[in-house]
Formats: structure tokens, sequence, C-alpha cells
């Protein structure tokens, strides 16, 4: 009987001892200037996302060397594949005029131009700042384009996860406009 007991209460134990459900979040498009660019097709050929953020894990920075996580704050999908469905959405809203789709789609079938993009980072420093670094080329049908950089910064307006996310919105936000920028300007 004692036994039975013991055990009984360890299985109470056990069961009471699971760790929360994490907190899911995710990127949101932003709305931008609309460019009355001509019509034309583009298709969002790949987006590489640095490994280190390829995790369901919100990175964090703590130094220049060290990185965290907390299991707690979670993407709700992973960033590689977010990032472009918003980026999609970001750049149909500034081009309108613009056919826009990714290549995994199989939406559209011969575009004016491709474009590439590599995010190098996209975490956020021990002061608060948001760190965007993209790099992207915009290639035509006569071949490859410029390799286009730039590094975007956003201060987080608050201390909790939420501001952290928004933040970070606004970072892709930034880079659409600079690459609506480069896609009306190839056309």
């Amino acid at each position: 009987m004692r036994r039975l007991v013991l055990a009984a209460l360890a299985a109470a134990a056990l069961a009471s001892c699971h760790s929360p459900d994490p907190t899911l979040y995710t990127l949101v498009p932003m709305s931008g200037t609309a460019d009355p660019a001509p019509a034309g097709a583009v298709v969002i050929a790949r987006m590489e996302v640095a490994h280190y953020l390829d995790r369901p894990q919100i990175v964090r920075r703590h130094d220049a060397y060290a990185l965290a996580t907390d299991d707690t704050e979670r993407w709700a999908e992973p960033l590689d594949e977010m990032m472009p469905r918003v980026l999609l959405a970001e750049l149909a809203g500034r081009l309108p005029h613009m056919k826009i789709a990714l290549s995994s789609s199989g939406m559209l079938g011969e575009a004016d131009n491709t474009l590439a993009i590599s995010i190098e980072r996209f975490d956020v420093d021990p002061d608060g700042t948001v760190v965007l670094d993209a790099r992207w080329s915009v290639r035509g049908k006569g071949g490859d384009g410029p390799l286009d950089a730039a590094e975007f910064r956003e201060r987080v307006a608050g201390d909790d996860t939420d501001a952290l996310v928004a933040a970070m919105s606004r970072d892709l936000a930034a880079l659409s406009d600079r690459i609506a920028e480069a896609l009306a300007a190839a056309r």
C-alpha cells in the first residue's frame, strides 16, 4: 500500500512539472508608399537566412560573441518561410502594378525580374536595437544585376517581446522599401 501511495505521489509530481506553453510570435507586414512603377512580373527566387536564426526561438545577442534564446518565446513559423511571405505582402503593397510571387508557389511563369535575398543578421543587440543586415540582387532577363546591401537599425520601444517583434517588423519594412526602389528602377 505504501509503495502504491508513493508511486501515485511521484506521478502527480511529474505531471505538475511541465513547462508552460510558449508564446508564438509573427512578423507583421507594414504598409509603405505605393510606387507608380510600370507593370511587370517579379519572382522572389530565394531568401537565405543565416543559419544561427534557423531555430524556433527568437535570438537575442548578449554581446559580440554570445547569443541567447528562451524556449517560451518562439516564432510561429520558421524565419526562412515567414520573412519571404511578409516581404511579398509588403512589396505587393509598394508596387501595386507589378505581379510578385515566390518562386516556390509556381504562380508566375516567366518573370521580368528575379529577386534573391540573403539575411546575414536579424537579432537584437544588448542595448535594445534590432539589427537587420541584408544583401539582395535584382536580376533581369539579361543576366545578373548589381548586389545591394544595407543594414537597418530599429530601436525597441519597450522591454517586452511584443515590442521587440514590432521593431523587427519595422526593420523588415525598411528593407522592403529599399527593395521596392530597386525593383522600380529595374523596370
